[in-house]
């Protein structure tokens, strides 16, 4: 007997997801699993080989796909359009519609055909029409105006009496079986088999998705018994299915899911009950069908509607699940408290804040948004001897640089300083530089030493570069620096709110914010060396060893780079997506299931380049992380009540120049995990790495590091 080692099996395999057949499978598979807002190629392929308890419908919807297809590229449409979600699912659902309503016959055969390529059109149609002027999608739209025409057109041709295959039909209480006949219905499968394989697998893709199956099959037959009157016709009446639809879409699919979101659904599920018992109620009068009407009347406009109003999207965060969604969101929500608009420090060494954003003197109404910095001793004064003359001061002639690069549009540079006790307020802002920022705003600093400013009106400048010296011109009472955000180049224009990146208070690295009165900052020195070492070309490749209690694994890492620009490392099961700001290294979102991914991940969320050993800062964490073991499955779901569930933190300590100590913390079980990262001497770049009973450790030989750097 051939025995066939588990590396050529995994080898053949690899080989095969690089075929174009697989591709076509895969692409397949997602556009089925869609219709369900569950874009998995085995959620969908898997649906594909349910329908065949109606083989007639599981065929005809097979037929819907290629004349689909066809249609599409008759019109000329690429392969990367044709095999988009919204086109295989709207096709896929004509064909099963079709199989469902007519016999196989030569003629049946041929309508599906022209129903397809019609149904192709439409969804090119409307799917540009909604994108372009409202940004909401097709969805089930061109599917439903196709087979409704079709059935107003053909209503004489015979229907058939029995598709399905019978040889499940237990006994459970009348809701829950019309919640599986109702699950099943989206596919024209309305058997309760059918129900609970896709319950099961539902459950098994987005724990989100099926508790709001459960809301919109729930509301929706509480709405129907308000309606008609009819606990029977209302639990299994045959459009159950759009409630479902409509609460899965508006709680999880195209909002990110949250509490609120969770009732929105829950109100937009009553309105597609409504409308789907007033459409029912014409279409029997009319002899045609409703299909997903409802769902698409009641879930487009409650979805613009909330938009408008400020709901998050799921498309925002390019999301391929609710739960990813709920968790980027959580993420984004705790990084967003980073201010929009971020400055350098003016100065170097450990400066405190006099005064901050709405400070008691004259940081008040369109100024209230500036700050004002002197140098203190450890007795917080900011002047020896008896304060009386400038030079007693820390802070007066020390230099002032730029906090950011621009155009310097207007200097003022000859107004006296003044002395200790005395004002000028003639000429409130003093000596002065203001910045044209390249963003669209302008940047001013006040109160220099006169005659010290070393800029001219027009000149480019970069951040750090000499401006002039810190003195006591203008209304200063003593010497400081004054820098403010403002809308437009005038000296003493409105002020816009803005902080302040990388730099540490109190041995604490604060990538960016808004310091408070008192706090002792100082700018973060950046090792350039570390920095460079991280600026990896496209398809620089990284070896690692990955061990665990069971296994070890070589993993290489690839540097690639997204539509949008955005880098990231990509592995055969992942990606992890980062970016490299002037100041630190910040990785952004994992996808897939790659665990060394995700130790990265976990372990070292941001790296500052620069700082002294014992300082330490705090970033969050996805709690969805695949070294984060069953947590990660329950994390999503109770995030979308409360973000903070689905974030774990990160403490990070440097503890020497080239180690890094983590300390994870889980607010789900109050667990806590420690990891030791330790850093590549020149560029930075990981080492060795330890989670938990995981270890990561670099193949690359220092020399070849140094190669890379030097490239």
């Amino acid at each position: 007997m051939t025995h066939v080692s588990s590396t050529t099996w995994g080898h053949t395999f690899k080989t095969l997801r690089r075929t174009k057949v697989f591709s076509i499978v895969r692409r397949l598979g997602s556009g089925i699993g869609s219709i369900f807002f569950i874009p998995s190629a085995r959620f969908g392929l898997l649906a594909i080989g349910l329908a065949f308890i109606a083989p007639v419908v599981a065929a005809f919807g097979m037929l819907g796909l290629i004349a689909g297809q066809m249609g599409l590229k008759l019109l000329g449409a690429n392969t990367k359009t044709a095999m988009s979600e919204v086109h295989i699912a709207n096709a896929f659902l004509i064909g099963c519609y079709m199989g469902i309503r007519y016999v196989p016959t030569l003629e049946s055969i041929a309508l599906v055909a022209i129903a397809a390529i019609f149904t192709a059109v439409m969804t090119v149609v409307l799917a540009y029409l909604l994108d372009t002027w409202l940004g909401l999608p097709a969805l089930s739209l061109p599917f439903a105006l196709v087979g409704i025409s079709i059935a107003l057109a053909s209503p004489n041709w015979p229907m058939p009496q029995d598709v399905f295959i019978q040889w499940f039909n237990p006994t459970m209480p009348p809701l829950l079986a019309g919640y599986f006949r109702a699950l099943g219905s989206i596919l024209f499968m309305p058997s309760v088999l059918a129900g609970l394989v896709l319950s099961l697998c539902l459950l098994a893709s987005s724990r989100i998705l099926f508790v709001l199956s459960f809301i919109g099959f729930g509301v929706g037959v509480g709405t129907r018994i308000l309606l008609l009157n009819d606990f029977s016709t209302a639990a299994t009446h045959s459009l159950a299915f759009n409630d479902i639809l409509t609460a899965m879409a508006i709680g999880g699919a195209l909002c990110v899911p949250t509490g609120k979101h969770y009732l929105l659904a829950a109100g937009a599920t009553v309105w597609c009950a409504l409308i789907g018992c007033a459409l029912n109620s014409l279409g029997v009068a009319v002899g045609a069908p409703v299909l997903t009407l409802p769902f698409v009347l009641s879930t487009l406009p409650v979805f613009f509607a909330a938009r408008l109003l400020g709901a998050p999207s799921r498309a925002a965060f390019y999301a391929r699940s609710p739960e990813l969604a709920v968790i980027d969101h959580a993420v984004w929500k705790e990084r967003a408290r980073i201010p929009l608009r971020l400055l350098y420090l003016p100065f170097s060494g450990p400066w405190t804040v006099w005064q901050g954003v709405d400070g008691p003197w004259t940081h008040k109404g369109v100024w209230r948004n500036a700050y004002d910095f002197i140098i203190t001793n450890d007795d917080g004064l900011d002047f020896v001897h008896d304060g009386s003359l400038l030079t007693d001061f820390f802070a007066f002639g020390k230099p002032v640089v730029a906090p950011c690069r621009g155009r310097i549009v207007s200097v003022m540079n000859d107004l006296p300083d003044n002395p200790i006790g005395m004002v000028d307020t003639a000429n409130s802002w003093g000596n002065a530089v203001v910045i044209e920022h390249p963003d669209g705003y302008w940047v001013e600093l006040s109160h220099f030493r006169q005659g010290s400013i070393r800029v001219e009106p027009g000149q480019w400048i970069e951040a750090g570069t000499l401006l002039g010296a810190c003195g006591n011109s203008g209304n200063s009472p003593r010497p400081h620096i004054h820098i403010q955000v403002q809308t437009r180049a005038d000296l003493g224009a409105p002020t816009l709110p803005f902080g302040f990146s990388h730099y540490v208070v109190d041995d604490v690295y604060v990538a960016g914010n808004q310091p408070q009165t008192d706090d002792k900052l100082a700018p973060l020195p950046i090792d350039m060396q570390r920095h460079a070492g991280w600026e990896l070309a496209l398809d620089t490749s990284m070896t690692f060893c990955l061990n665990s209690e069971t296994a070890s694994t070589a993993v290489t890492m690839t540097v690639g780079m997204a539509d949008d620009g955005s880098r990231f490392l990509e592995t055969e099961n992942g990606r992890l997506y980062y970016a490299n700001t002037p100041g630190s290294l910040l990785f952004l979102r994992h996808e897939g299931n790659d665990p060394s991914l995700a130790l990265i991940f976990a372990a070292m969320p941001r790296l500052p380049f620069g700082g002294e050993p014992g300082i330490t800062w705090t970033e969050p964490v996805p709690a969805t992380l695949p070294c984060f073991g069953w947590r990660r499955f329950l994390a999503p779901l109770l995030a979308s009540f409360h973000h903070r569930l689905g974030v774990n933190t990160a403490i990070v300590r440097l503890t020497a120049r080239n180690t890094l100590q983590t300390e994870l913390r889980c607010p789900i079980t109050r667990q806590r995990m420690h990891a030791t990262i330790q850093l590549h001497e020149h560029t930075g770049h990981i080492s060795a790495l330890k989670l938990g009973s995981h270890t990561l450790k670099a193949h690359v030989q220092p020399q070849e590091s140094i190669m890379w750097l030097a490239a």
